[in-house]
């Protein structure tokens, strides 16, 4: 599932109910519970990574669980990518 230049963000790597072994990639003080992939898409468009949103995606590791993925334009490290996602996620959260 991989696409040129671009990078594939899971719900899961948000999601505070995992631990880092399972799928988690932000700190606890970043992750939110039940992310969906559409909460990722609207943070990635504020964020101006031209997201493409892939319904019904499975992470590798959880193929039962169809959460959905997104896909950014890789601008900088995943990681980072990551962060500033995380950070615009938990502010739409308490914008309402």
């Amino acid at each position: 599932m991989r696409r040129e230049g671009k990078l594939v963000i899971w719900p899961e790597y948000f999601d505070a109910d995992y631990s880092r072994s399972v799928g988690r990639r932000v700190p606890k003080t970043l992750a939110s519970r039940n992310v969906k992939a559409e909460e990722v898409y609207e943070a990635a468009l504020e964020l101006g990574l031209s997201p493409d949103l892939k319904v019904g995606a499975a992470h590798p590791r959880h193929p039962w669980l169809r959460k959905g993925a997104v896909f950014v334009d890789k601008r900088d490290s995943k990681t980072s990518v990551v962060m500033d996602l995380a950070r615009k996620i938990r502010e739409r959260r308490q914008a309402k």
